[in-house]
């Protein structure tokens, strides 16, 4: 229930750097999962999974259980990593900020330290 109102929807934008439909592609730097008590995130190669326990959201299963209904897209720099979830019109991002080896940045309405497990 906590991560549901820390997500931040808004219309994504032109700016990416890497920007592939329906797959995903987070940099190396953010690989690993991610967390403040019972909320997170895990990223692969080419996936990303939100965490609120006890229920996890694996973002590439999401896309591909939607017949076409769900795109997600996202975009890198040497410090960001976005995620654009799109389903019906409206786009979810979500934004990450290195801090640094061990913390990130969940830029959101009110931006949340997450801690490398």
């Amino acid at each position: 229930m906590a991560a549901l109102l820390l997500f931040t929807a808004c219309c994504s934008n032109d700016d990416d750097n890497n920007d592939s439909d329906n797959l995903l592609s987070p940099p190396t730097w953010i690989h690993g999962t991610w967390m403040i008590e019972t909320v997170g995130f895990t990223f692969t190669s080419n996936n990303v999974m939100l965490h609120n326990s006890p229920v996890s959201t694996d973002f590439l299963e999401t896309v591909t259980n939607s017949q076409g209904m769900v795109t997600v897209r996202d975009a890198t720099t040497n410090s960001t990593y976005t995620v654009y979830m799109a389903q019906m019109g409206q786009t979810l991002t979500y934004k990450f900020e290195k801090v640094s080896s061990t913390q990130i940045k969940w830029i959101s309405s009110s931006p949340i330290t997450l801690t490398k497990q």
